[in-house]
C-alpha cells in the first residue's frame, strides 16, 4: 500500500530518525518514558547531547499522546510546544 513493501518497510522509511540529523532549526522532542508504545530508538539522548539545536524531554511519566495536565485545558506538550516556539 502507498509503495510501501509492509508495515516494516513503512516504519523504516517514513520514521523521522532518518531525518533528525539534518535538522537545522531549533527542535524539541517530547516523549514520556513510559509510553507503551515508544521503544528505546525513539529517544535519541546521543544525538541531544552532540546537537545544540535539539531539545530531549523525557519525563518518567506521561504515557502516550500529549501527556495530560489535571485541570488545565492544554495538555504537556501543548502546554512545551508553545513555550518553545516563544
Amino acid at each position: 500500500m502507498h509503495g510501501f513493501k509492509d508495515a516494516l518497510d513503512f516504519y523504516e522509511r517514513a520514521s523521522a530518525h532518518n531525518h533528525i540529523k539534518q535538522v537545522i532549526a531549533p527542535l524539541l522532542i517530547c516523549n514520556a518514558l513510559n509510553d507503551p508504545f515508544l521503544g528505546e530508538p525513539c529517544y535519541p539522548f546521543d544525538l541531544a547531547r552532540k546537537k545544540s539545536n535539539i531539545f530531549l524531554e523525557a519525563p518518567r511519566f506521561g504515557g502516550h499522546v500529549g501527556l495530560s495536565l489535571p485541570n488545565n485545558k492544554m495538555n504537556y506538550m501543548e502546554k512545551r510546544a508553545i513555550e518553545f516556539v516563544q
